[in-house]
């Protein structure tokens, strides 16, 4: 069994950061607005990376508006598990409010869907110090406001442990490292990674695992397709979705998502909390 020693360095700043991407001032500012939302969705272009030359349907770019200030606006990632649920981070959209202000565009293969959030099923964080190796909460599920009839992500019922070779399933927010930016372009991108000794963690460690802002809310899968946890952090925070995606692929790179058990139960669209 592997130990985590060789990646002791890592611990901080993995579990000090959370890969939701906002409108930094390092980066350029594109303002989302709720006037300008709807031609956004509707020409949103993905890019398939995969490593199989196929990507999943059901994978979701996440547009949460602010209103007040539209260029704090902000982009992540979530997944389809039903007809009506998604599951992303609580960093990316922890309440009602936000919710009411949040936006996805579904992929579905040649195309996409788009739709709203319409209520959070239910949302955790941990609330002890975020600095502490040992966190491991932080998803959300949200209920979407249009019916969702395509292919959607099976929830592993078998937990990962250490060795197992799995898969994430990201969106780079490709369109966003350019200048000037702009909010049509991602690329939904395939990474093989490791799982690490959990080390009594409840989150799973994984390595050479290139996670990098916007891509919170991705699904972690085993080796039948099935989501073992939900990406909340990474380590590798100097690194945009404009890096050589190969060379990005080879780096030893960590991310971190909640275990799957902990949003298993929010499944069944009639146990809304």
């Amino acid at each position: 069994m592997k130990t985590i020693s060789h990646v002791a360095l890592f611990i901080f700043l993995v579990s000090s950061y959370s890969c939701g991407k906002t409108n930094d001032s390092n980066k350029p500012k594109p303002l989302i607005t709720e006037l300008e939302i709807q031609e956004v969705l509707k020409n949103q272009n993905f890019e398939c990376a995969s490593l199989g030359g196929i990507c999943p349907n059901g994978i979701a770019r996440i547009f949460i508006i602010n209103k007040v200030k539209p260029d704090r606006s902000s982009v992540c990632t979530g997944f389809m598990i039903s007809t009506s649920r998604l599951v992303t981070n609580h960093h990316c959209v922890a309440t009602q409010q936000q919710c009411s202000n949040t936006y996805l565009a579904i992929y579905t293969g040649s195309n996409h869907m788009q739709t709203k959030c319409k209520s959070i099923v239910k949302t955790i964080e941990d609330i002890g110090d975020p600095n502490d190796p040992n966190r491991k909460l932080d998803f959300t599920v949200m209920e979407i406001t249009d019916n969702y009839s395509d292919d959607f992500f099976l929830l592993a019922d078998t937990p990962a442990v250490a060795d197992d070779l799995i898969s994430t399933w990201v969106i780079d927010q490709t369109g966003l490292d350019s200048i000037p930016g702009n909010l049509l372009d991602s690329r939904i991108t395939e990474f093989s990674c490791t799982v690490v000794d959990e080390n009594e963690r409840a989150s799973l460690f994984l390595e050479n695992c290139p996670i990098i802002s916007g891509n919170s809310g991705s699904p972690a899968l085993n080796n039948r397709g099935e989501v073992i946890g939900v990406i909340w952090g990474g380590s590798a925070s100097t690194v945009d979705s404009s890096y050589d995606l190969n060379s990005r692929r080879k780096l030893n790179a960590i991310g971190l998502a909640t275990e799957v058990k902990y949003f298993r139960d929010y499944l069944i669209s009639d146990m809304v909390l």
